[in-house]
C-alpha cells in the first residue's frame, strides 16, 4: 500500500499528504511560522493576532481568493498591511460564510470599519460582495475595493473586466500602512480608487501549473511560444509570442502594456517614477528573476521612466506555472512612497533596500585593490632571486616546457575520458596557453613572483576543480619562496614544492595512493630533496625528478581511484594511467628538456 501512495505522488510530483487536505495543512503550516497570526479551528481564516486584543482598533483590511496563489493571503497578514485573509479551495473563492466570519473577527466593536479587497475574478466579487452586505445589514461598517489591473485586453467591453493580478499587493500596502497611521476607512477607500488609475499588470507564461490531484497541467503551451496576458488561473491570454531572450520578453511586455490604442493601458510619462514588482507565477529561477529585473528596469530607464523600487519574488503565484509578471505603480502621489516604504510585519512583502534620498536604482562597482600587484609589490622586496644567466635559464625551461606539454592535449583527454570528462588535457591547454600570453611581463629573478602570476593564470583560465587545485600548488610554492633565505636554493625549492602539495592535500582531500596527480608530484619532491648538498646542475635535478614522476605516474595504473571522478568508475574501466599524473610528469620533463637544450 505504501509503494503505490508513493508512485502516485512521485508521479504529480508533489510534496503533499492528502489532495483533499492540502488547503487546510498549508493554513496550519503558516501558522506554526508566524507567531503574530492565528487562524480559527473550523474555518480557513488567517487573522493578525492584534486584531482580536482589547483597546483601539484601526481599519481593518481583509482579502481573500482561491488557494494556490501562496504566499497570498497569509503572507500579507500583519501591521501595515492585512487584517485578515481567506483563502478558498484551490482556485476556488471561499465560501460567503468564511468571508462573513472573517470580517466579523476584525470588523467586531471596531468603530474605525473594516476595508474588503476583492479581486475582479466572478466568484470573489459575488462572494465577497455578499459577505459584506450581510455585515453591513448587520451595522457593521464595511466598504469594498475591487483589484482590477490587467493590461493584457486592448478592448474591455465584452470582458468580465481587467482581472486582479499581483499589482493588489500595491493597494494592500499603501492602505495597510495608512490604516496603520490612523487614516479613516474613507480616506483609505479614496486612495485605492486613485491607485487603481496609477497601476498596471502583465503577465507571461511558458507552462501550466498542476493542480494537487491531477497529473497534467491546467493548460500547454506550444514548444518556443509564451502565452502573454493570461490571468492568475491560466485564464487565455491575449497573444501568443516567441520565447525570446529576456530583454526582448520584457521588451513586448512593457510595449503591450503602453500601447496607445489600449482601453487597459498604463499611461507611462518620461521623467515620472515607478515602483515595479517582478512576480514569478511559481517555476522561474532566482537567476532568471535577476536578469528579468535588469531588463525591465533597464527598458523603463530607456523609455525615460525612473524606476525607484523594486519589488522581487514569487509574491503572488499559480502554483507551479513557469510564468512572470510585471506590475508597474507610477507613483503620481507623493504621499504613496512613504507608504510602500512604512514598516510592516508581514512575512511575504519583499523589505527593498532603500538607496540613499537623491539616489536612483543603480549598480555600484566597486574599486578592489589589485590582488596581483599588491602580491608582486610585496613578493619583489625579498624571497629567492635569481641572478643573471639562472634568470635566463629559468625563462628558457618555462618557455620551453608549454611548448612542448600543449603537445600532448589529445593524449591527455584520451587518458580522462576512460574514467573523467575527457578534458584533462584540453584544461591544461588552456592554463598553459595563457601562462605563455604573459611570459614577457615577468620578472624571472624572482621566482615567487613569476609563480605567483602563473596561480593566477591558472584560476583564470582552466576552471573547475583542476584551475583550483593548480592554483593553490603554484601559491603554495610561491608563499615559501618569498620567505627570506640564505642557504641552499636546492634546499627552498623541496620545501616550496612541499608547501604546495600541502595546500592541495589541504583543500583537495587526495593524498598518495588515490590515483592522482599527486602520485607524480610526491615522487618528484622526494628527487629532489635526495639532490640536497649534492653537486649536480639543474637540468641533471630536473631529469630526476622526471624520472620519479614518470615512475609514480606508471604506478598508478594499477591503483584504485580514491578522489575525483574517476572514483565513481567501475575498476574494470580505471585501466590506465592517470591523466593528471601524466600531465605532471610531462610538465616536469619539458623543464628538464629546456635546460638541456
Amino acid at each position: 500500500m505504501f509503494s503505490r501512495y508513493l508512485v502516485r505522488n512521485c508521479q504529480t510530483k508533489m510534496f503533499l499528504n492528502k489532495t483533499e487536505n492540502c488547503v487546510r495543512e498549508r493554513v496550519e503550516g503558516a501558522a506554526l511560522t508566524n507567531p503574530n497570526m492565528c487562524i480559527t479551528a473550523d474555518q480557513d481564516i488567517f487573522i493578525d493576532r492584534s486584531y482580536l486584543t482589547p483597546g483601539p482598533k484601526k481599519v481593518a483590511i481583509i482579502t481573500g481568493g482561491g488557494s494556490g496563489h501562496e504566499p497570498f493571503p497569509s503572507g500579507y497578514i500583519g501591521e501595515g498591511m492585512l487584517a485578515a485573509g481567506v483563502p478558498g479551495a484551490i482556485f476556488t473563492s471561499p465560501p460567503t460564510d468564511v468571508i462573513l466570519s472573517a470580517i466579523k473577527a476584525v470588523g467586531h466593536n471596531n468603530e474605525k470599519g473594516v476595508l474588503v479587497v476583492s479581486y475582479n475574478y466572478t466568484g470573489d466579487r459575488i462572494n465577497f460582495g455578499l459577505g459584506l452586505e450581510k455585515c453591513k445589514a448587520a451595522g457593521m461598517k464595511v466598504e469594498m475595493f475591487v483589484v482590477g489591473e490587467d493590461c493584457a485586453f486592448t478592448k474591455v467591453e465584452g470582458t468580465a473586466g481587467r482581472r486582479g493580478l499581483v499589482g493588489g499587493l500595491f493597494v494592500f500596502k499603501i492602505a495597510g500602512a495608512m490604516a496603520y497611521n490612523g487614516a479613516s476607512l474613507e480616506d483609505i477607500l479614496a486612495t485605492c480608487e486613485e491607485v487603481a488609475h496609477a497601476y498596471g499588470t502583465l503577465g507571461v507564461a511558458a507552462s501550466g501549473c498542476i493542480i494537487p490531484g491531477r497529473e497534467e497541467p491546467l493548460f500547454e503551451v506550444d514548444k518556443g511560444i509564451l502565452e502573454m496576458g493570461l490571468g492568475l488561473h491560466g485564464e487565455a491570454g491575449c497573444l501568443s509570442i516567441p520565447f525570446g531572450s529576456s530583454r526582448e520578453v520584457a521588451d513586448k511586455m512593457l510595449t503591450h502594456m503602453t500601447l496607445p490604442n489600449s482601453e487597459s493601458r498604463l499611461d507611462l510619462k518620461k521623467g515620472e517614477k515607478v515602483a515595479i514588482i517582478i512576480n514569478n507565477l511559481g517555476s522561474v529561477t532566482q537567476i532568471e528573476l535577476n536578469v528579468f529585473t535588469k531588463d525591465v528596469i533597464t527598458l523603463l530607464r530607456e523609455r525615460g521612466v525612473k524606476p525607484v523600487r523594486v519589488y522581487v519574488g514569487s509574491l503572488i503565484t499559480s502554483l507551479n506555472m513557469k510564468g512572470l509578471q510585471i506590475s508597474i505603480l507610477r507613483l503620481t502621489n507623493s504621499k504613496w512612497l512613504p507608504l510602500l516604504d512604512a514598516p510592516t510585519s508581514a512575512s511575504a512583502w519583499p523589505k527593498p533596500l532603500i538607496p540613499e534620498e537623491g539616489h536612483e536604482l543603480t549598480i555600484e562597482y566597486a574599486k578592489l585593490p589589485s590582488h596581483s600587484e599588491d602580491t608582486k609589490e610585496k613578493m619583489s622586496t625579498k624571497g629567492l632571486m635569481l641572478e643573471g644567466d639562472k634568470a635566463k635559464l629559468f625563462e628558457q625551461c618555462v618557455k620551453f616546457a608549454i611548448q612542448d606539454v600543449v603537445q600532448h592535449e589529445k593524449e591527455l583527454n584520451q587518458l580522462d575520458s576512460k574514467c573523467g570528462d575527457g578534458d584533462c588535457g584540453s584544461t591544461l591547454y588552456r592554463g598553459l596557453t595563457g601562462i605563455s600570453k604573459v611570459l614577457d611581463k615577468q620578472p624571472f629573478q624572482c621566482p615567487s613572483v613569476v609563480i605567483s602570476g602563473f596561480a593566477d593564470v591558472a584560476l583564470q583560465t582552466m576552471g573547475g576543480a583542476s584551475g583550483g587545485l593548480y592554483s593553490l600548488f603554484l601559491i603554495g610554492i610561491a608563499n615559501k619562496l618569498q620567505e627570506r633565505f640564505d642557504g641552499d636554493p636546492v634546499k627552498r625549492w623541496s620545501e616550496a614544492l612541499r608547501k604546495g602539495i600541502e595546500s592541495m592535500i589541504k583543500y583537495g582531500k587526495a593524498n598518495r595512493g588515490d590515483r592522482t596527480m599527486l602520485d607524480a608530484l610526491l615522487p618528484a619532491t622526494e628527487a629532489l630533496e635526495k639532490c640536497i648538498g649534492q653537486e649536480m646542475t639543474c637540468g641533471q635535478i630536473l631529469t630526476k625528478m622526471a624520472d620519479a614522476a614518470e615512475a609514480g605516474c606508471e604506478a598508478t595504473r594499477h591503483m584504485k581511484a580514491k578522489a575525483g571522478r574517476a572514483s565513481y568508475c567501475r575498476p574494470e574501466d580505471v585501466n590506465d594511467v592517470d591523466a593528471g599524473a601524466r600531465a605532471v610528469a610531462l610538465c616536469l620533463r619539458g623543464l628538464a628538456k629546456g635546460l638541456l637544450l
